[in-house]
């Protein structure tokens, strides 16, 4: 927010109309901002409860602060096998592959030569005590040699879809791959971003205090002072820009590798 100091210096001798006028042209659009960010803010938490399915009459309290990320960057290796060992869609896809290995390995099967074995015992007789033993026990041998060419159709069919299944899996870690690879680079950017938002900041800074130096020591016009204090402005909105990108990153990257449910600060 600009400090509005115009009247006091105006009346002091040490501020024109036009410096007066400036700083209220500013005052004005600061506060037109201001009301556009809480129209924001409301619109946002609408967007939250609709979301997570509670109603608009729900009051939201942040428990989070929004602060910088303190860890490094992992490299794509890490995170590949996070994703590997986390990843829904990759632990289910892998699953339809091993059925449809199964699958064909039980169709091909049937071209083996089976062997069976049967038997049977009992007694024949007209009396309990004058009974004779009986038994029969006999072993089959099956070769399949010729069904038509259905065992065939049965093989390629079932080799068909363990393939598509196999393409399938190279589709999903392409993706993967490609998501791990963007969070990372998308991670490394907003933290650089961030770390020249925080100079940034510190320059503002420095330059407000000397612009308030300036005015107090030499009497000069407030122009020098407005200036500084839209640079610390600048540079606070540039600030919380990269934390939010830094902390979306940090999701996003999260989200590659499965484990979006154990973020924390």
């Amino acid at each position: 927010m600009v400090e509005d100091n115009s009247g006091t210096r105006q009346a002091g001798g040490m501020a024109t109309g036009l410096d007066t006028a400036r700083l209220e042209s500013q005052l004005e659009h600061e506060r037109q901002r201001l009301e556009l960010a809480r129209g924001e803010v409301d619109r946002a938490k609408f967007a939250l409860l609709n979301s997570i399915g509670i109603g608009y009459e729900a009051t939201l309290q942040l428990t989070d602060q929004l602060k910088p990320h303190q860890g490094t960057v992992p490299s794509v290796e890490e995170v590949m096998d996070l994703a590997a060992a986390h990843r829904p869609e990759l632990k289910a896809q892998l699953q339809r592959i091993r059925t449809a290995e199964l699958v064909l390995r039980s169709v091909k099967s049937e071209r083996l030569p089976s062997m069976s074995a049967e038997g049977n015992y009992g007694l024949i007789g007209n009396k309990f005590d004058n009974n004779t033993a009986t038994y029969n026990v006999g072993v089959q041998l099956s070769v399949p040699i010729f069904d038509g060419g259905q065992r065939e159709g049965r093989i390629d069919q079932s080799a068909s879809e363990f393939n598509q299944e196999r393409y399938r899996l190279a589709l999903i870690k392409n993706q993967i791959g490609m998501e791990v690879r963007d969070a990372i680079v998308t991670l490394k950017a907003a933290m650089e971003q961030y770390r020249i938002a925080e100079n940034g900041l510190k320059v503002a800074l420095k330059e407000l205090a000397l612009a308030r130096e300036r005015i107090r020591t030499l009497s000069s016009n407030t122009l020098e002072l407005s200036n500084a204090l839209f640079s610390v402005v600048r540079a606070k909105d540039n600030m919380i820009d990269a934390l939010f990108r830094v902390n979306a990153s940090r999701v996003n990257l999260a989200r590659a590798q499965g484990q979006a449910d154990q973020l924390r600060n």
